[in-house]
């Protein structure tokens, strides 16, 4: 047991909000088409439950960080390809709460 350590991790609770979650994806899914394969074909699932969660009404915080999360990790996959780093871009951004 260390009594003199410090904890300096950061708890991320940024709520993302049903109208700018619809927002992201109407301005990202125009672009879904030019990411390269794979990380076109792997986008759709988390797409895809981030617009079923929109439809909801009040997406599940939890469900909503899960997908984003997978979108950014898909797209850091296509390393030099300028859609995928705006997209994720725009996806750490919401992350962030910016």
């Amino acid at each position: 047991m260390n009594i003199s350590s410090t904890d300096n991790s950061t708890n991320s609770n940024v709520n993302i909000s049903t109208m700018k979650l619809a927002g992201l994806l109407e301005e990202v899914k125009p672009y879904i088409a030019s990411l390269p394969e794979p990380q076109r074909s792997e986008v759709i699932a988390p797409i895809e439950l981030l617009e079923a969660e929109v439809r909801t009404g009040s997406p599940d915080e939890s469900k909503v960080r899960t997908a984003l999360t997978s979108i950014k990790t898909i797209v850091e996959g296509a390393a030099g390809n300028l859609v995928a780093s705006g997209i994720g871009g725009l996806v750490g951004n919401m992350l962030a709460g910016r």
